[in-house]
Order: structure tokens, then C-alpha cells, then sequence
């Protein structure tokens, strides 16, 4: 998995949803702060907050103009994980740009979150 692939599975991690089928983008493979072996942020069809839009006409796996939430991450153990994983497409880099200003400027998100998004996303948008 690359940071800012596109992915969708069913997932029970929706909030006010049992089993819902999600778009994930990923964030990385997690580090000490993080509980789980992978961290994701959710695709959703409305702006909960301090979200980042993401636009259809640049990303084929959308159906409709979206946003990435920069509410909290979601992780899973690699057990968790669809098997095989196979992305549906990727985030171009001006909305990982916006993404990670979104991130930045989150007033929900957990400051150690923060810091673990920025820092994979600053890295991945400016590779040495």
C-alpha cells in the first residue's frame, strides 16, 4: 500500500453504521503512537467538520464530489484487512496538498494524529 491510495471495503468502523462499504485513503503504516498496524482517513459524501474536499472530475473512483475526513484516523491490524488489497485509485497531489492543510488546521482531530498524518503526507509530497 502507497500513502494516498484509494481503497473500499465493508467496514464496521462507521460511525452510527453496523457494516457499511467505505472508501478509505491511506495514511501510512503506523508508528509507537498509533494502536494498530495501519492508519486510514474515511471518503464521505458531506463535510462533518474541518474536511477536505476532494473532487470527482479528478478521481475516477468517486462517483460524486466527496471529502476526506480530518476528524480522526482509522486504523486496522494487517489481519483486518481485505485480502488481497486492491486500490481503486489515488489521490492526485493538489488534494494531498489540500489534505494536508486540512490536517494542519484540524480543531477535532488528536494533536498526535496530527503530527503522524503531516508527517507521512509532508514526506510523501516532497520525497528527497
Amino acid at each position: 500500500m502507497k500513502i494516498g491510495e484509494a481503497y473500499k471495503w465493508i467496514t464496521e468502523r462507521a460511525v452510527g453504521y453496523d457494516l457499511r462499504p467505505k472508501i478509505h485513503v491511506y495514511i501510512g503504516p503506523s508508528d509507537w503512537s498509533i494502536d494498530r498496524d495501519h492508519a486510514f482517513l474515511f471518503v464521505n459524501s458531506a463535510d462533518y467538520g474541518g474536511c477536505c474536499p476532494i473532487y470527482a472530475e479528478n478521481h475516477e473512483f468517486l462517483e460524486y464530489d466527496s471529502y476526506i475526513s480530518c476528524q480522526s484516523i482509522v486504523t486496522y491490524d494487517a489481519g483486518e484487512l481485505p485480502d488481497p488489497m486492491e486500490a481503486i485509485g489515488r489521490i492526485d497531489k493538489a488534494t494531498a496538498t489540500r489534505l494536508l492543510a486540512s490536517i494542519e488546521d484540524s480543531f477535532i482531530m488528536e494533536q498526535r494524529q496530527i503530527s503522524f498524518c503531516c508527517g507521512l503526507l509532508s514526506r510523501a509530497l516532497n520525497p528527497r
